[in-house]
């Protein structure tokens, strides 16, 4: 049962776990909370015992919403089913944002399967139920950021990718943590901006993605918990960020 704190929100449409004089009560929130299934490929060992230890991953986060609607007016239950329809409606995706026990996560979702909102009868209130995937498993919350020298951590309890950014003018750099190094070789002119995002290992120049130009693209992550990880930084420091993301399972 969902908390009676419980607000999840989306697409401009406000889902509550109290109980609503006008609006959507939530009742049951399946596959927010708990982690998503793990994958895997299996490979037996030939002539003997066992298979090989093969890496697992997280799969694509399911999501059920129910609960029931209510309405002051008979004739305005006609508005509440045309505005549950509605949400995202056009197939892109949208960030569902939950707020619960003093903590907001958000994941970018799309509507799966079929969802539905069933009248009863003639009275006030309905029945609902929204169905959500999302493709990253990963739930998100609050943005932390840091400088080069500082220690880069989060609240989360899954490891979290930093986003880097750089502001030219800069010469060739390189960002490290420890052994490991992101480093590009091409100068960022004046009035330019790279934006280094290490869960793609993709550069970003003025929006556009660096094709050539980088000489290492090591990727890392920041475990959870207070301690963090220390990134230098071998161009100016001032022209350089960096930011990461309370990460959830």
């Amino acid at each position: 049962m969902i908390s009676d704190q419980t607000v999840a929100r989306i697409d401009g449409v406000s889902f509550f776990g109290t109980r609503p004089v006008d609006g959507f009560a939530l009742v049951r929130m399946d596959g927010w909370s708990s982690p998503t299934a793990v994958r895997g490929e299996t490979i037996e060992r030939p002539a003997a015992d066992g298979e090989f230890d093969m890496p697992v991953y997280r799969g694509a986060r399911l999501i059920t919403m129910s609960g029931w609607a209510r309405v002051t007016a008979l004739n305005d239950l006609a508005d509440l089913e045309s505005r549950f329809a509605a949400i995202l409606a056009d197939g892109k995706s949208g960030r569902l944002v939950v707020s619960e026990y003093g903590r907001t996560l958000h994941a970018l979702v799309r509507v799966y399967g079929q969802s539905t909102f069933a009248r009863r009868g003639s009275t006030r209130y309905a029945d609902w139920s929204l169905k959500l995937r999302a493709a990253d498993p990963w739930r998100y919350g609050k943005l932390r950021t840091f400088a080069a020298g500082v220690p880069a951590a989060h609240a989360g309890n899954a490891p979290a990718s930093p986003v880097f950014t750089v502001v030219g003018p800069q010469p060739a750099y390189s960002i490290s943590a420890g052994s490991r190094q992101f480093a590009v070789s091409t100068a960022l002119p004046a009035g330019s901006t790279d934006v280094i995002d290490l869960s793609t290992g993709w550069v970003r120049r003025n929006g556009a993605v660096l094709v050539d130009g980088v000489s290492r693209a090591e990727t890392w992550t920041i475990p959870p918990g207070p301690t963090g990880v220390i990134h230098g930084f071998s161009g100016t420091a001032s022209r350089f960020s960096g930011a990461v993301r309370d990460t959830h399972t």
